[in-house]
């Protein structure tokens, strides 16, 4: 008897534990508001860590080692989608940004930037600085995919060498 209530005892204690554990990484894996992040810092670091690889016009950066960010984010802003989205998609590529979604065909043209190039409340930073920041003003337009596609397809193995 002294046995089974023990048993209880500790099943209810980790079960209520088990609960808390659950619930402080569901809040803790929540994402930010725009309130939370220095937009500032974020713009500067930005700058230092990103600028050198990514293009992001408002930052007047032209990286062309990764992907375009004005173009990555163009439609999403352009449908509408909450800022949150667009920052949460930032933090996941900053903290695992060799996870693919498809096969890796891209990878000769876009290699896997180092994961966590900024951290902590920086990483937040700069998450909600691209995301507010990305296809604004004259990029919300300018699309490097638009004047590609733009571009008649070459014809001849000259037309491409040349």
């Amino acid at each position: 008897m002294a046995l089974s209530m023990n048993l209880r005892r500790r099943s209810r204690t980790f079960a209520v534990v088990a609960v808390a554990t659950v619930a402080a990484s569901t809040h803790a894996a929540c994402g930010t508001s725009e309130s939370d992040a220095d937009l500032a810092n974020g713009q500067q670091k930005f700058m230092a860590s990103c600028s050198a690889c990514h293009t992001l016009a408002a930052a007047g950066a032209t990286g062309t080692l990764g992907p375009n960010l004005d173009d990555a984010f163009r439609q999403v802003r352009s449908e509408g989608f909450p800022a949150d989205s667009s920052a949460n998609v930032v933090k996941y590529w900053i903290h695992h940004p060799g996870k693919r979604f498809a096969p890796p065909t891209d990878a000769a043209i876009y290699p896997d930037m180092p994961a966590d190039l900024v951290t902590g409340q920086d990483a937040v930073d700069v998450a909600w600085y691209v995301a507010t920041s990305a296809a604004t003003g004259d990029a919300a337009n300018d699309s490097t995919l638009r004047k590609a596609a733009d571009r008649p397809l070459p014809k001849t193995r000259d037309q491409i060498e040349n």
